[in-house]
């Protein structure tokens, strides 16, 4: 039964399907209008959920950082991810979900990132240099393809072949089903296909444990099977199989999805393709990028953060209320849905210059827009659930962005071209971003 939510301002929208196709049109601009409508808080109801979408960074600080510890991330997100992807991290609450994180903390301190540099470096170089561009070159799939690569190699240490297809194959097959609309496990369906590979997949993971106990490799998948917290803490077999399809689910799209965002921008602005490229040659040289190099890399990191928040994959975060709860004057009834909308809040004019303007020196020491407010900057999350592979995802993005701007230059076929997005379930291409590839 759906809480009583007449106290708030707004609407329930349209019959049986509410604002969910002006969310899967864009959430931004759902949350927009929302917000022009209504105001900061306002009754929603996307896919069946009726809830309430609180806008602003007051609201992300609220939702992130859930002092009362009454915002479930299980129990909004359980009913799409517990038969494909359980028990991941994003799923876990409160003492259970701070338990998990620290022993999971181990697989991203440096030591852990020196060995993912070296794989994600091999890998993209790689691929880079079997490409042969056509004219013009459909930019987001090859991209996908070389991540799905890199995601067999880096978090499970197989390099192309048929294992890695076969891994890859399950993986894809057990995400396509967190957004199946018949969720009934009936033969031939995208859901029953999903659990089954999601299952095949956990067995396989299962099966290689011992091996990588023995014999350790570079890959994520090896440092989960000996982390450790600093109080001692281990995981169980089971535990670190479910925390690799988790991590794999987390990471993979969003990444690609930023790298996407990140080509588009460096084609449409040449000048900050330049800057990044000549940034790239002072910092790193011809040989293969260090981790101190890539951390040097600080106007790199200003248009990567100005990706993030133009086009990056953090528009909703879901909670449900586990009991009532306060916030600036409205009691959330216990059992609501309550949404708040990051991508709305990295366009606010009230905390961003020209916020639809593509500028990354808001960025730089002189401005530091997004230091207004602790949580008005928000592409990985925040709180006890801010992503805990950030730095990772950010080193495989700028060695890929090293190893494609030391071979070639970025242009749009069309100087009016505007990158075409589907939203739902994370930013992607909807026409593949076609590009022109020149060679350095």
């Amino acid at each position: 039964m759906n809480p009583d939510l007449s106290a708030f301002p707004g609407d329930n929208g349209f019959p049986f399907i509410g604002h969910t196709l002006a969310f899967i049109r864009n959430p931004r601009l759902l949350a927009a209008d929302r917000f022009r409508r209504h105001g900061e808080v306002s009754r929603v109801n996307i896919a069946g959920n009726r809830g309430v979408l609180l806008l602003g960074p007051d609201a992300n600080e609220f939702l992130t950082l859930d002092r009362e510890k009454v915002l479930s991330s299980r129990a909004a997100y359980e009913p799409f991810l517990k038969d494909t992807f359980p028990d991941a991290l994003g799923l876990l609450d409160f003492d259970e979900h701070a338990h998990h994180r620290r022993i999971l903390q181990s697989a991203f301190k440096k030591d852990a990132m020196l060995d993912y540099v070296d794989l994600l470096q091999d890998s993209a170089a790689a691929a880079i240099e079997s490409w042969r561009p056509s004219s013009p070159f459909l930019f987001a799939p090859q991209v996908k393809l070389l991540l799905f690569n890199q995601a067999a190699l880096l978090f499970m240490g197989e390099s192309q072949g048929e294992e890695a297809a076969r891994l890859i194959g399950h993986y894809t097959r057990a995400a396509a089903g967190t957004v199946a609309l018949i969720r009934l496990m009936i033969p031939g369906t995208a859901y029953w296909r999903a659990v089954r590979s999601s299952l095949l997949l956990r067995r396989i993971l299962q099966d290689k444990i011992p091996g990588k106990r023995a014999n350790p490799g570079r890959d994520l998948f090896s440092h989960l099977c000996f982390a450790r917290s600093e109080e001692g803490e281990v995981f169980t077999d089971d535990q670190i199989v479910k925390h690799m399809l988790g991590l794999m689910s987390a990471a993979h799209e969003t990444t690609t999805s930023a790298i996407v965002a990140m080509a588009y921008a460096l084609a449409k602005y040449p000048e900050a393709q330049e800057r990044v490229r000549t940034e790239i040659r002072e910092a790193v040289g011809d040989g293969a990028p260090s981790y101190e190099a890539l951390d040097a890399l600080a106007f790199t990191t200003r248009v990567f953060q100005e990706c993030l928040r133009l086009w990056g994959s953090s528009h909703t975060m879901p909670r449900k209320a586990l009991r009532d709860v306060v916030y600036k004057n409205y009691t959330i009834p216990a059992g609501t849905m309550v949404f708040i909308s990051p991508s709305f809040v990295h366009r606010q004019p009230e905390f961003w210059t020209e916020p639809d303007r593509f500028d990354p020196e808001r960025f730089g020491d002189g401005r530091k827009e997004h230091r207004q407010h602790r949580h008005l900057f928000m592409p990985f999350g925040g709180g006890a659930h801010k992503c805990i592979g950030m730095h990772l995802a950010e080193l495989q993005l700028k060695i890929f962005f090293v190893n494609l701007l030391r071979r070639y230059r970025l242009a749009l076929p069309d100087p009016a071209y505007e990158m075409k997005t589907k939203y739902v379930p994370v930013p992607e291409s909807a026409d593949g971003l076609p590009l022109l590839l020149t060679p350095v």
